[in-house]
């Protein structure tokens, strides 16, 4: 649906529990500490996604991918192949540094 947010679910690691705390399929993470960090985002799915990332409530990273263009408000780069035997293999990723 338009306007939703993703759920975190899942953490492989955290590297400071007590600046990066989240709560299982809540929508955000609260970082207590402020300072430079790396943002990293891979989205796979059926339909060409729009990506924001919202610090405060707003928006401060924006990613689109539409069949005429590419736009992203940072770095990132996205990649395509069409269907797959596999599934979603390809999709809109980006890493970008955050202050």
């Amino acid at each position: 649906a338009p306007h939703s947010t993703v759920p975190w679910n899942v953490q492989n690691i955290n590297t400071n529990p007590e600046n990066f705390v989240w709560d299982k399929d809540r929508s955000h993470i609260q970082c207590v500490a402020g300072g430079l960090y790396e943002i990293t985002f891979g989205f796979y799915c059926q339909r060409r996604p729009v990506v924001q990332l919202l610090v405060n409530g707003e928006p401060v990273i924006s990613a689109v991918n539409s069949a005429s263009y590419v736009v992203h408000h940072s770095s990132g780069r996205l990649t395509g192949v069409g269907p797959h035997p596999a599934g979603n293999v390809t999709g809109l990723t980006l890493i970008d540094f955050l202050a």
